[in-house]
């Protein structure tokens, strides 16, 4: 994707930033999105219902309802165009939503325009995997319908939805808001976890005035980069997670070698422990920067002298 992803000290939200400029690249082919927006899923505190608790997004084409916001340092252009409905954090999802759906069943959805009776109008030639096609309804928070919408689940899954059932719906009052009867969108997962919910969701996808319509090339340049963004997100998470516990060892992961060397030689439980509970993400962050960070010298001959207990081989390698 991009080096943007991985800046060291970068936060989740810059890199989900970072993603979707990315994604409506007009010199990027295999993308040139008319929109683009990623999503990232959280349980809510009082509940089990899924929070997008945040969101990004960037929409330079004029047809999509935007609104614009100042762009970040180092951003090209004054001004980026943000799809109104990735401005909404902390929004809680029906349980049905399809965002939920996705993250759940971890499985790629392209959804139509509305109306649209004609599989050409979701995506352009061949699938050369299994899908299933339905149609999903557009439901209103107090009940109400507004129509079904066609929709292209992509791989085989064992779809929790009972007979004849919409495997997910969408949310009418977004779906009203930010004018998706005119978009084709496709919905991908990605996290480093399979066996849990996915962390997030990419959406992108056009207007219904470009002539072009997502391909299968595209759905999978984009289960493609959702690996990577994957990983992008997981590291700034670490970053942002060694932040909370400890600044100084985050702003150069050398000291924390040093540190630990030193605890070691003087209070060898504390050295383990904060060892077993505080260096795998340091290290980690550090094995993914190592270009970056400078090597903690004189580590590597302590902690071969060293019974090796916890996370010590770990860190010797690392640091």
């Amino acid at each position: 994707m991009t080096a943007a992803m991985l800046q060291p000290g970068a936060s989740r939200h810059q890199v989900i930033d970072a993603v979707v400029g990315h994604l409506t690249d007009s010199e990027v082919p295999e993308f040139d999105f008319n929109f683009a927006t990623v999503y990232l899923l959280d349980q809510g505190d009082q509940d089990e219902a899924t929070v997008v608790r945040m969101a990004a997004g960037a929409a330079p084409a004029e047809a999509i309802d935007a609104a614009e916001r100042s762009r970040g340092a180092g951003a090209r252009g004054p001004q980026s165009r943000v799809p109104r409905w990735a401005l909404e954090e902390d929004r809680v999802l029906a349980q049905d939503d399809v965002l939920v759906y996705v993250a759940q069943a971890w499985q790629p959805v392209i959804v139509g325009p509305y109306p649209s009776n004609d599989r050409s109008d979701v995506i352009s030639g061949g699938i050369p995997v299994p899908v299933m096609w339905t149609e999903v309804p557009v439901v209103y928070s107090d009940g109400r319908e507004l129509g079904r919408v066609l929709a292209c689940l992509v791989g085989e899954k064992e779809h929790a939805h009972a007979g004849d059932a919409a495997p997910f719906t969408l949310a009418g009052e977004i779906f009203e808001r930010g004018k998706h009867k005119d978009l084709i969108r496709i919905f991908v997962p990605f996290g480093s976890d399979a066996t849990r919910r996915a962390t997030g969701v990419l959406e992108v996808g056009y207007h219904r005035s470009d002539q072009r319509r997502p391909d299968w090339g595209q759905v999978e340049a984009l289960r493609a980069a959702a690996g990577q963004l994957a990983v992008a997100v997981e590291t700034a998470r670490l970053y942002e997670e060694a932040q909370r516990l400890n600044l100084p060892i985050i702003v150069h992961a050398g000291n924390a070698c040093a540190w630990y060397v030193d605890l070691y030689q003087t209070d060898f439980e504390t050295a383990n422990e904060f060892a077993q509970f505080h260096m795998p993400a340091v290290t980690f962050v550090h094995q993914l920067t190592v270009s970056q960070l400078p090597l903690c010298p004189g580590t590597e001959p302590l902690m071969n002298s060293r019974p090796r207990i916890g996370s010590v081989r770990t860190i010797s390698r690392f640091c």
